[in-house]
């Protein structure tokens, strides 16, 4: 059989890159590149970035370029992967506490069918979800199996653990209106319109979520766009934020979000002033690392390269500390 996906050696897949456009000045650097990252995490990886419509390399596109590229996105990946795991474990702590408050600690009775939204529209979700989560209990998943074996119930706050956030963002969803409002209030961090609230919050959780599992699995990151997931339903939308908010870190930009900055509005959405501030000065550490006087051409054009290509404001800090300034 000849395959359309051959086996290609490194010195192989360097003249296929020189062919479309790419330079390559140090063939034995690139091959311990090929080796570091995989020709596909590195060309195809950045597919959209650096490649124009006729799968050529745009014109001036180093192999230097692409790795300096790569190593600042994942910098940057790294530094929101790490907020939005705080989110996650904000997400299942704050029900946990509604669900233990409202109907106790023993999971035969809070896991009841009757304790979740009645609607039509949630029926097949809630009995799917409660489902995922009572399987949950025999997976042999430390803490849950821990309680399972010593003790005589297992409290929501130990057994959403080892529940996936996927799960977990169901169960927010099959939430009765009076709970999801509450663990609704408790997850925003800013004012917003009492009935935009939960389309708010869902959608942001969403976008955390997805940008969050591309990030762990080395998926697309910084060409990702909601809609492209057949998901448009869950755009933010920017009209619902107001004050401070809206003015300085959505001054200037667009109705929907969908894109990278999409997702680090979604992650501030859930996040104090103190932890955004935190995520500021991460944010500048890394530019920083970046630019010095022997690169900074290159820094500069590797950052306007990729806010053009994710949607983020070049002057994304500035508007974190103008917005922090406001509050």
């Amino acid at each position: 059989m000849e395959y359309d996906k051959p086996f290609k050696d490194y010195d192989d897949l360097i003249d296929l890159m020189v062919s479309r456009n790419l330079i390559v000045e140090d063939r034995s650097a690139a091959k311990k590149c090929l080796r570091d990252y995989g020709y596909y995490g590195l060309i195809n990886g950045y597919k959209g970035v650096f490649i124009d419509n006729n799968d050529q390399f745009e014109h001036g596109t180093t192999m230097e370029m692409l790795v300096h590229f790569r190593q600042f996105d994942k910098d940057l990946q790294n530094i929101l992967f790490k907020y939005s795991v705080f989110i996650e474990t904000k997400l299942k702590n704050t029900i946990a506490y509604a669900i233990s408050k409202e109907y106790g600690v023993d999971e035969r009775i809070y896991l009841r069918s009757e304790n979740y939204s009645e609607s039509n529209r949630n029926r097949r979700l809630k009995e799917k979800t409660l489902s995922e989560i009572r399987k949950t209990l025999t997976s042999g998943y430390f803490p849950t199996k821990y309680y399972v074996e010593n003790h005589n119930h297992v409290p929501a706050w130990i057994l959403l653990k080892n529940v996936s956030w996927n799960t977990c963002e169901n169960l927010y969803g099959i939430l009765k209106p009076r709970m999801k409002r509450c663990v609704t209030e408790e997850l925003l961090e800013l004012s917003v319109a009492k009935n935009v609230q939960n389309q708010l919050c869902g959608s942001a959780l969403f976008y955390v979520r997805k940008f969050r599992n591309a990030i762990a699995h080395d998926e697309r990151f910084v060409t990702l766009r909601i809609v492209d997931l057949g998901r448009s339903n869950y755009q933010i939308q920017y009209r619902w934020f107001n004050g401070a908010f809206r003015k300085h870190l959505l001054d200037g930009s667009k109705q929907n979000g969908d894109g990278v900055f999409a997702f680090v509005i979604s992650l501030c959405t859930f996040l104090n002033a103190k932890q955004i501030a935190k995520l500021s000065d991460d944010i500048e550490h890394v530019l920083d690392n970046i630019t010095n006087d022997d690169e900074s051409f290159l820094s500069n054009k590797i950052w306007r390269k990729y806010c053009s290509c994710s949607g983020i404001p070049i002057d994304l800090t500035l508007r974190l500390r103008r917005y922090l300034d406001a509050i």
